[in-house]
């Protein structure tokens, strides 16, 4: 359940992204956004929504796509002995894909330069997600 000014946090984001969706020409997407916020605000008590957009840009069906996305992965990979979580906060500034671009650059270059002097590193695969901050925790970690 969100509070009134975080529904109006959540709502200004929203106009905010299907602007800059028009602007990049990606209609179809925009469309399904405003019809969620639309349906949203139609809503009736108890009577949940009728219709969602599911999209990874909608402040609203964001959080359970995104959980989804995360649970999926932490099945994919597992829970076994040598599994392990971590839950690494991305550096501020510059364009997303350019951050998580060079963190995984500089994790595929530790692992291939420990792979060098030990063995067991050969062996080490790395799987991730881009999630929004928790209040500064993981979702989930382990490990």
């Amino acid at each position: 359940m969100t509070t009134r000014a975080e529904s109006e946090r959540m709502a200004a984001i929203s106009s905010q992204t299907v602007a800059d969706l028009r602007k990049i020409g990606a209609h179809h997407v925009a469309d399904r956004m405003e019809r969620c916020a639309r349906e949203r605000r139609h809503r009736t008590p108890g009577g949940g929504r009728n219709w969602t957009c599911r999209g990874a840009a909608c402040p609203w069906c964001s959080r359970r796509l995104l959980a989804r996305w995360q649970s999926g992965l932490f099945d994919w990979v597992g829970d076994g002995d040598g599994v392990s979580y971590a839950s690494i906060p991305l550096a501020a500034g510059g364009h997303i894909r350019d951050v998580v671009r060079s963190y995984r650059r500089a994790l595929r270059d530790l692992r291939d330069r420990e792979g060098r002097k030990r063995r067991v590193w050969r062996q080490m695969y790395a799987a991730g997600i881009v999630l929004p901050s928790a209040g500064g925790r993981a979702a989930r970690q382990t490990g």
